[in-house]
């Protein structure tokens, strides 16, 4: 499971190299349990999100992510982002 869980993240941020947020995006979503509890699950899909300006779900991915981290600077400085 966990293992499933890290391949598909992998495959989420080739997607990201490439700049393909929406099928990023899907990737993501296949595990949303992941999501819930990986802060890198989450505030990648944030960013995501941010890069196709949809700033409320982006707000929604990296508020999360910051709390499952709270002193994780990735985490605050995309938050960040969203709150400038």
């Amino acid at each position: 499971m966990i293992k499933d869980a890290e391949r598909l993240y992998k495959r989420a941020l080739s997607e990201m190299k490439k700049e393909q947020w929406l099928s990023a995006i899907q990737i993501f979503k296949l595990r949303p349990d992941v999501v819930e509890k990986d802060w890198r699950f989450s505030c990648n899909l944030g960013w995501c999100y941010f890069k196709l300006d949809k700033f409320d779900t982006a707000r929604k991915h990296m508020v999360r992510a910051t709390r499952l981290v709270p002193e994780n600077p990735v985490c605050k400085c995309g938050l960040g982002w969203l709150i400038s």
